[in-house]
């Protein structure tokens, strides 16, 4: 009887914590829940229009799922499905493989890819949809043909995309098949938002392909393309002799220009473990990210340099140490002591696992914000012998933790930094209903995610363990509101029971400037709806 009462109480008390942290921040339309494939999967938001928005589901075919079925859905303004398509990606008699949907400037372009065993070309098509019937048009256009002759299949190129900020340019990127030794090879074309070439070139790097990666791509307004890399000396190993084994290298091209232009981003006695570039209005390079003493799996703090392109000189360059008190923030007592233990023997103090994610640049001031999760897998194996038959078996547990924010000032320095607390820990799931998502509206950043609903009570108890969320039916979606001086409030927007879907931020997004559309699941019940910012 006892504890039937306190079950009940426990009830009790977290409905009205619940109900009185309820946000009044955003307006919440809910589409009809829809019945779907548990085969299928939402694989992005493409885009939005007057008539609401578009969303590609993906379902993987064929041995090892080696081919892709894609379906292409709208749904009006209040969140319910309109139309459904599922798209042939078939033409010419040929079979392609799905490799990205671009929406820009109001049009809607599929890329496929079709690799033709006897002529040994891996060639790259575009096509535009009907976003009446949601099918493609006949306007099917070839871009790329990778000759891949006398080598294998898995050695016949591959295609990555990008868009410039102001979404009137579409960079197409293509690797291209390289002997083992070899300088590394590949080649892109910039096109306007009517896919029409602008300027395209083919490259060989002064890098071998084994010690050279490519982390990210950036075309901008202008149509130059930048290539964030990473170079290994010697072997490929972030560590060498307690020093970095590596350095970052962007690499600008420009239109008319017979070379690249390059840059090294470096601070002197620090391993950058992390960096994110974007192009400013001044179209400076900026670069930014964490920072470590000790090693390549911790952070010590996070670093802002911004590059002249033109004089190739650091214009500002700007590092903060993460103090103590921020480092165990969120910790339980016991995390605590393990670190104080570290300090009264001397040893440094960092945090691990975190990766960096966004550098946003803020139109209003040119300051610009980072964003980072902490992020691990651990893989637990245990071993059964039951009537002479050994067992093993490995669980992972994929861990998505703290969110950081760190606000850069326009002049390069580093204003503050934010740790928001989550603990969200699943196994065996790849963090499907895991980390975040991120809304910006005018100076604030929103950040949602699914949490257990005893964490809003973290402020009033600061020494109490953190719970995780764990996929559990009783969690709650929380919504964060980070202010443009570092605080920040934490507040229930909906009880996954209520909404009668389990909330995926990964596959959520911003679709105008003070509008989310958020996507939820629960066996083969899907929804979606619209989070209007007030």
């Amino acid at each position: 009887m006892r504890s039937f009462f306190c079950t009940v109480f426990f009830i009790a008390i977290t409905g009205i914590v619940i109900a009185q942290n309820q946000s009044d921040k955003v307006d919440i339309k809910w589409g009809n829940e829809i019945e779907s494939s548990r085969k299928k999967t939402l694989s992005n938001i493409l885009g939005h229009d007057e008539s609401g928005f578009y969303a590609l589901q993906t379902e993987r075919k064929g041995f090892f799922g080696a081919s892709t079925e894609i379906t292409i859905d709208h749904y009006d303004n209040n969140a319910n499905r309109i139309k459904s398509t599922e798209l042939s990606l078939k033409a010419g008699g040929e079979e392609r493989e799905y490799e990205n949907i671009i929406h820009d400037n109001g049009t809607m372009f599929l890329f496929t890819s079709c690799l033709n065993k006897k002529t040994k070309f891996n060639s790259l098509y575009v096509q535009t949809i009907d976003k009446n019937s949601l099918t493609t048009n006949n306007d099917l256009k070839k871009l790329v043909d990778i000759d891949y002759s006398g080598f294998k299949k898995r050695n016949s190129g591959s295609f990555r995309f990008a868009t410039s900020n102001d979404g009137s340019k579409i960079l197409v990127f293509y690797n291209l098949p390289y002997d083992k030794g070899e300088f590394d090879k590949f080649g892109f074309g910039v096109y306007d938002n009517s896919m029409n070439l602008i300027w395209k070139k083919d490259i060989v790097l002064p890098y071998m392909d084994e010690l050279f990666d490519i982390e990210k791509i950036r075309v901008d307004n202008e149509g130059n393309v930048y290539l964030l890399n990473t170079v290994y000396k010697e072997k490929r190993r972030k560590k060498r002799h307690g020093e970095p084994n590596y350095q970052y290298v962007i690499l600008a091209y420009r239109n008319g220009a017979e070379n690249a232009d390059e840059y090294t981003a470096n601070l002197s006695g620090k391993f950058l473990t992390d960096m994110q570039i974007t192009i400013d209005k001044n179209r400076d390079i900026v670069c930014s990210g964490f920072y470590s003493e000790v090693g390549t799996y911790s952070i010590k703090g996070s670093y802002f340099i911004s590059i002249d392109s033109k004089t190739k000189e650091i214009k500002n360059q700007s590092f903060k140490e993460f103090s103590i008190d921020f480092i165990v923030e969120n910790m339980t007592e016991r995390q605590k002591k393990k670190v104080e233990k570290k300090l009264e023997k001397g040893k440094d103090v960092e945090m691990y696992e975190y990766n960096l994610d966004d550098i946003i640049l803020r139109s209003d001031d040119g300051g610009a914000i980072l964003v980072g999760e902490q992020y691990f897998v651990n893989a637990v194996t245990t071993t059964t012998t039951i009537n002479g038959t050994t067992t093993t078996t490995t669980t992972y547990y994929y861990n998505y933790n703290d969110i950081i924010v760190v606000s850069i000032n326009p002049a390069g320095q580093i204003d503050w930094v934010t740790k928001i607390p989550k603990r969200q820990v699943t196994s065996n799931d790849g963090g499907f209903f895991s980390s975040y998502s991120l809304n910006i509206v005018g100076n604030k950043l929103y950040f949602l995610f699914n949490d257990h609903p005893d964490n809003l009570l973290e402020k009033t108890n600061d020494t109490k363990k953190y719970k995780s969320f764990s996929g559990q039916k009783g969690s709650v979606v929380v919504l964060a509101t980070v202010n443009n001086d570092g605080s920040y409030t934490k507040e229930a927007l909906f009880k996954m029971v209520d909404a009668e879907v389990m909330i995926r931020p990964k596959v959520c997004g911003q679709i105008s400037s003070n509008e989310m559309v958020i996507f939820g699941q629960r066996r083969k019940i899907e929804r979606f709806a619209k989070l209007i910012f007030k």
